[in-house]
C-alpha cells in the first residue's frame, strides 16, 4: 500500500514538473517571438544583413499587393 502511495506521489510531482517546464517554454517562445518583431530587432537584422528591408506602406497602398521589381 505505502509503495502504491509513494508511486502516485511520484507521478504527481513528475507532472507538476512537466507542467513547469512547458509554462516556461512557453514564456520564453512568447518573449523571443515579442523580441523578434520589435522594431529594435527588425533595425538589427537589416543592419547585419540578416533581412531585407520592407517597403513603407501607406493605407492606401494596404489594398494593393507588395511586389517585386523586376
Amino acid at each position: 500500500m505505502q509503495s502504491y502511495v509513494l508511486a502516485w506521489a511520484m507521478i504527481a510531482d513528475r507532472e507538476r514538473e512537466i507542467e513547469r517546464e512547458l509554462q516556461r517554454r512557453s514564456i520564453a517562445r512568447g518573449l523571443a517571438r515579442r523580441a523578434t518583431r520589435s522594431p529594435l530587432a527588425a533595425r538589427l537584422r537589416h543592419l547585419f544583413g540578416l533581412e531585407a528591408s520592407m517597403p513603407k506602406r501607406g493605407v492606401q497602398d494596404m489594398e494593393q499587393p507588395l511586389t517585386t521589381g523586376g
